[in-house]
């Protein structure tokens, strides 16, 4: 079982040395999520981690429901497709065809959707958290979030701790920027000269 560990930090020298040693301890890059609002500057530090270049955190009910309307519609057409085989070879009443389709199309939208909340559940962040950490980043802070075995937790947080890391914390979710529309991407895109680049996780 993994579990994220976050913590804040001012300093992008804390982040590659809190990085550094949690290679050491044998964990990947993939494993370390460096979240900010601002570019990072040290191209050394981009390389022990990946950095997840925000604009507004998506919270969770945002990514949630997306992907439970997605498997509803998965849901209903992997149900009704053989369903509707079924009572086309099984009845020659049409009524109790039509009764049958119309009716067992549902389960599969009900079991689909609630797999896909299920599974959307860790896209984004509780709101109150959400509100929190983008105060911290409007202040020019920093997140650096490891994924680590629940063994290994104790480890990371006292790595953060030695880093000169703060608001150190266990954290369900993850840190997944928010769509912007498209008139509000150009419009940043002019203001800066130059499109800004946006890095998620996969």
């Amino acid at each position: 079982m993994r579990e994220q560990v976050v913590a804040l930090f001012q300093k992008e020298e804390d982040i590659t040395e809190a990085a550094r040693m949690l290679h050491a301890a044998g964990h990947a890059p993939s494993d370390l999520d460096l979240v900010s609002k601002k570019a990072v500057n040290d191209s050394h530090l981009l390389t022990l981690l990946r950095h997840v270049h925000l604009g507004k955190l998506m919270e969770r009910p945002e990514g949630m429901w997306p992907c439970a309307l997605r498997w509803a519609i998965i849901g209903s057409v992997v149900v009704e497709v053989p369903v509707l085989i079924w009572v086309l070879l099984a009845f020659d009443s049409w009524g109790i065809q039509l009764f049958l389709g119309l009716t067992l199309w549902k389960f599969g939208t009900i079991f689909g959707g609630i797999l896909g909340a299920i599974a959307g559940a860790n896209r984004g962040l509780e709101s109150g958290v959400v509100h929190r950490y983008e105060k911290h980043f409007s202040q020019g802070a920093f997140a650096l979030a490891a994924r680590v075995k629940h063994c290994d937790a104790p480890q990371a947080r006292g790595i953060f701790m030695e880093s000169g890391a703060y608001d150190i914390r266990n954290l369900e979710g993850d840190f997944r920027a928010k769509k912007e529309p498209a008139a509000q991407k150009k419009s940043s895109s002019r203001k800066d000269g130059s499109p800004e680049r946006r890095d998620s996780n996969p």
